[in-house]
Parts: C-alpha cells; structure tokens; sequence
C-alpha cells in the first residue's frame, strides 16, 4: 500500500511538473503604439518606425518587421534587438505598410496588426532665372519661354 502511494505521489509531481513547464511561459503582449501612428499622412520621408512591445513573463524580446508598400509587407529585418526600425530614404506620397512580431527566448511570438502611412508629398521646387525675365519689355510676340 505504501508503495502505490509513493508511486501515484511520484507520478502526480512528475505530471506537475511537466504540465508546469509546459505552460508556464506566455507569449509576448501585442507590440502596440505605433510611431508613426497609424493611418497617418504627411509623414516624412526619412521615419524612424517605433512601437511598444513587452513579455508577461520578463523575457527578452526580439523583433521581425515587416515593411513596404503592399497591405501585406514583407520581412525586412530578422531578431532586431531595440524597438525602432528606419527603413530608410522612402518615396514621396506613397502609402508604406508595416507590422513587428515581437519573439521571447522560448519560441512564443504575438504579431501586431498590420499598420499604414502615407509620406508628405514634396512640392515642386520653386522656379528661377526664368526666360524672359520678369519684367522684361520687347519680348517678341512667340517668345521661347524657359
């Protein structure tokens, strides 16, 4: 009898700890916040990307991010270590994409949303030294215009 009771208790700690160590480490919360923020325009062309990321259980985070200007973006950067990202020179006036998947040290990942900005559309540059000058008089009538 005392045998089959040390027997169950052995196996009931076994089962407790294999069930603990399996269940213990949750993924990363959502990374959230995003900088800029989503669905703003008029950002300009040189962003540094940033978002907020943390793990329940203290573990340290790694990022993919995931960038370009189809809805669904593709990785750019594996296991970034800080939560910023600059994706470099961008166009003007073009609708970019991107998300962050944050990854603890134990394989769990939580994947933002896919977020959007559209960058500032640059002006023409102004004009100068134009042909005929301003203000200039005797102009023929078929002037070449420069």
């Amino acid at each position: 009898m005392k045998k089959k009771v040390f027997v169950i208790s052995i196996s009931l700690i076994v089962m407790f700890i294999i069930i603990w160590t399996f269940t213990r480490n949750k993924p990363p919360i959502q990374p959230s916040n995003p900088l800029p923020s989503n669905g703003k325009i008029n950002v300009k062309l040189m962003p540094t990307l940033s978002w907020e990321a943390s793990d329940p259980d203290g573990d340290t985070l790694t990022f993919d991010i995931y960038f370009g200007t189809d809805s669904n973006p593709t990785l750019v950067e594996s296991d970034l270590s800080t939560n910023t990202y600059i994706p470099g020179s961008l166009d003007s006036n073009t609708k970019y994409y991107w998300k962050v998947v944050a990854k603890d040290r134990n394989g769990k990942e939580t994947s933002s949303p896919v977020w959007s900005f559209t960058t500032l559309n640059n002006s023409p540059t102004k004009p100068s030294n134009p042909h005929p000058s301003d203000g200039q008089t005797d102009v023929s009538l078929a002037p070449t215009l420069s």
